[in-house]
């Protein structure tokens, strides 16, 4: 462990790069080393874990750390620009993409969680799938052990259908990879990001693939959405005891209070 530490407070803490990298770093590590403890594990070799925790060393925060309020609030998208991007997908470019961004606009899931989607877990007649499974685009369910749940507008299934539709019959994933080659079996990263330039080229601004999520956090507040709510839609851990309440909530309750607190019905594809 003492390596290990040095190696963080001496050239790791000292880089140029955001804590956010450096803790990702420290994941990274910590991975790699419970991998090498379980395979000595089996030959009952005994191996403690040498990266240390957060509460043994914390990476100094400098000013970069802290976000600005202008950078806050370029993480928020005007719903006019939100409607601009999927209006310009459903136009310019293939379905997949088109259902992708209706996805990210209109569930608040992050775009790892959306790419994963495996048919199966897709609930029409109750609106809503299930994500979070695969190890590469999971964040929540890393210790809580249980699927994502998203709802989508009534409207939008139309078009998730008809885009099936076209699938391979044994297709399993919503998102298949590109290259049928490639390890992966679902859309990867490079695809979507590549995609997101292409819009940004073309409607003349940026934004980021989280906008979404903070948008909709963002919007449903203004449509005064209690707090425990807007977690309990968005998958976050609960911070009250209200928020236990969302958890006990059947589907239909809960698609009822997606849709009476989702701000952007004014959309036609919605």
């Amino acid at each position: 462990m003492i390596d290990v530490k040095n190696y963080f407070e001496i050239i790791l803490d000292k880089k140029n790069i955001k804590i956010t990298s450096k803790e990702t770093k420290r994941s990274y590590l910590t991975s790699f080393f419970y991998h090498i403890q379980a395979l000595l594990l089996d030959r009952n070799i005994e191996f403690r874990n040498p990266v240390p925790t957060r509460q043994v060393f914390q990476f100094t925060q400098f000013e970069n750390d802290i976000k600005k309020y202008s950078e806050l609030k370029n993480n928020i998208l005007p719903i006019t620009q939100i409607e601009q991007i999927l209006t310009y997908c459903r136009k310019n470019l293939k379905k997949k993409y088109f259902i992708m961004f209706g996805l990210l606009i209109s569930t608040g899931a992050r775009h790892s969680e959306i790419r994963s989607i495996k048919l199966k877990n897709l609930h029409f007649k109750e609106r809503y799938f299930e994500t979070g499974f695969e190890k590469n685009a999971r964040k929540s369910t890393l210790k809580s052990k249980k699927a994502l749940l998203f709802f989508f507008p009534n409207n939008f299934s139309v078009y998730l259908k008809n885009y099936i539709y076209g699938l391979n019959k044994k297709e399993e994933w919503l998102f298949p990879a590109v290259n049928i080659k490639s390890s992966a079996s679902f859309l990867n990263n490079s695809a979507i990001y590549n995609t997101k330039e292409r819009i940004e080229k073309a409607l003349g601004f940026k934004f980021k693939l989280h906008s979404f999520r903070n948008s909709l956090i963002t919007n449903r507040i203004k449509m005064e959405c209690p707090l425990w709510l807007s977690e309990g839609l968005m998958n976050h851990k609960s911070s009250s005891v209200e928020g236990e309440h969302y958890i006990k909530l059947s589907i239909s309750e809960k698609r009822d209070l997606y849709d009476k607190y989702f701000p952007y019905y004014s959309f036609p594809y919605f």
